[in-house]
């Protein structure tokens, strides 16, 4: 927000947790863009919902730091409207939090169910994700596997340090 001229607001965490008062300090600070983790999103979708509200005047609205479900992302898109983009982020504490991300086309919308975890998209600039098996080893598309990131936005120190990496 900084680097752009905007205006950083910091919600207070009794706001986070009160959707009648996260979405009234929405509207009195004209916030354009803000970053919520599910559990807030979920808590202010109900919240729309029983009031009849909409979010309409965001720009940006990004979900991060733990799983959505293809159900929240379709409603919330739905209470923000077409002109509003609705970002999912995914990363780990280890790598500044957001490491990629993942923007649903129109098309996709309707085949987003609520059993299925949302993908965590393409990495940032500057970022590398791999799928590895327990050796590290590269493993082909669609094979599971343990997620491996890596990039500008690695912390330092976590490489063969069992206690951090716990």
């Amino acid at each position: 927000a900084l680097c752009t001229g905007g205006s950083l607001v910091i919600c207070p965490k009794s706001a986070l947790l009160e959707p009648e008062q996260l979405y009234g300090m929405l509207h009195e600070q004209r916030i354009t863009c803000g970053e919520f983790v599910p559990a807030v999103v979920r808590s202010l979708l109900g919240y729309l919902e029983k009031t009849e509200q909409e979010l309409s005047f965001m720009r940006l609205l990004i979900v991060g730091s733990e799983i959505s479900h293809g159900s929240e992302y379709s409603a919330l898109k739905n209470y923000c409207g077409a002109d509003v983009r609705v970002i999912n982020s995914y990363g780990t504490a280890e790598t500044t939090i957001d490491s990629s991300w993942y923007e649903a086309a129109e098309v996709e919308l309707d085949s987003l169910t609520s059993s299925v975890a949302l993908p965590i998209g393409q990495p940032f600039p500057g970022t590398q994700l791999y799928v590895c098996d327990t050796q590290l080893n590269l493993l082909p598309v669609g094979v599971p596997g343990e997620l491996c990131i890596g990039g500008e936005g690695v912390a330092q120190g976590y490489v063969g340090n069992a206690a951090l990496t716990a």
